[in-house]
């Protein structure tokens, strides 16, 4: 499962149903996540009295959000396409192979 975090999403990770592992993807903080992520869930991070987070921020939100829900880090095999994976914190990360 794939959950984008966008400004223009139409999802509060606070209603999601933890099913399976799970994949967080951050875009820069200029322009958001890119156009190859058109299959996932979008998410927005509900705010008041400030216009955005930085990434690093928005990251610490959803992770917190979603350990509290008990989603579990996503494996190798939930991700595909050259991606190289860390699992060992129970969260997962990727980086694009050169």
């Amino acid at each position: 499962r794939v959950l984008v975090a966008d400004p223009r999403g139409n999802k509060d990770p606070r209603t999601l149903e933890p099913a399976g592992g799970v994949v967080v993807v951050l875009g820069d903080e200029r322009t958001g996540p890119g156009s190859e992520w058109v299959g996932a869930e979008r998410v927005i991070i509900p705010q008041r009295r400030f216009d955005s987070l930085n990434v690093a921020m928005a990251g610490t939100v959803l992770a917190y959000e979603l350990f509290r829900q008990g989603f579990t880090g996503a494996s190798e095999s939930d991700i595909s396409g050259g991606k190289t994976v860390d699992s060992s914190l129970g969260w997962t990360s990727w980086r694009e192979e050169a």
